[in-house]
């Protein structure tokens, strides 16, 4: 790089997004300044399920929310939770967000999703390798696990889009997932397995060795 394009960068806000982009701004040449309040991973970037999830398209506003919701307020096996005195408040921002869950509006989020995930697994191998980070990386397969096939079909409109999208999946009969893996054996009657996936066993100290290789590097 030309000494007259080296630029002096800074780079507010030390989790995955700031650190990653610190280190790939160092690698490029520029004078790179990280800061964070708290110090790398503090915030979200430490406590998250860790998954490099790359068939991760398919909004919460997909088709069917609104028929869905409120039958999944009311079980503890549904990832739904609402404070009900918080509800007025809330209420001007359902009004807009209930605005997308549509087939046209959960298209054109799946396909922004898709250009940023795609090759999430191979972007962090990229990012990591060579750092202490990389032993907390794993490629893998991702499973999704149905009660029955009929679960499965019920979510016919995401597998699709995901199938437009180039997400490399397959369909799994209950004794082919225990063929997969025995310890899912009486667990669940139908899965997908979605392939080019990743994990990091432990995102804060991912991100957090990432920051001690940026900052051991200048």
């Amino acid at each position: 790089m030309n000494s007259s394009t080296v630029q002096n960068i800074l780079v507010v806000g030390a989790g995955i997004v700031g650190v990653s982009t610190a280190i790939w701004l160092q690698r490029a040449g520029h004078k790179v300044t990280l800061m964070d309040r708290e110090g790398p991973a503090a915030g979200a970037s430490y406590g998250n399920a860790g998954v490099l999830a790359s068939g991760s398209l398919i909004p919460i506003t997909a088709p069917g929310l609104l028929r869905k919701a409120p039958k999944m307020l009311f079980s503890s096996n549904q990832p739904l939770f609402l404070r009900w005195r918080y509800l007025p408040k809330l209420l001007p921002f359902l009004k807009d967000y209930l605005k997308h869950a549509n087939a046209k509006s959960a298209e054109r989020i799946s396909e922004g999703l898709s250009t940023l995930l795609h090759d999430a697994p191979d972007q962090h191998l990229a990012l990591a390798s060579g750092t202490p980070a990389e032993k907390y990386l794993d490629t893998m397969d991702y499973l999704f696990g149905y009660a029955d096939k009929a679960a499965f079909d019920a979510d016919k409109f995401g597998w699709d889009v995901r199938k437009r999208r180039g997400v490399d999946f397959e369909p799994l009969t209950a004794e082919a997932l225990t063929d997969y893996d025995p310890v899912l054996k009486n667990r669940f009657n139908f899965g997908v397995r979605c392939k080019n996936h990743g994990r990091i066993s432990d995102p804060g100290a991912y991100v957090t060795a990432l920051a001690h290789h940026f900052t051991d590097n200048g």
